[in-house]
């Protein structure tokens, strides 16, 4: 059995809104939440709702921003 490592490339036309509403663990919101939280672990409860909602409404693909 073959298993094919995740290429977010695949994914780079989707509207980052769009993936906002997948279910926790799905590789294409881990990234889009890497990527929006440049490198930031720690967030307080009205941080995270900013980010969280701005990524909502965002017209940005994955591919803009991811970098890909």
């Amino acid at each position: 059995m073959r298993i094919d490592r995740f290429n977010i490339e695949k994914h780079r036309h989707l509207l980052v809104r769009s993936v906002m509403r997948r279910q926790d663990g799905d590789p294409v919101l881990e990234a889009v939440l890497d990527a929006a939280c440049k490198g930031q672990t720690l967030f307080d409860l009205k941080e995270w709702g900013r980010l969280w909602r701005g990524l909502e409404m965002s017209d940005l693909t994955v591919g803009d921003l991811v970098g890909v």
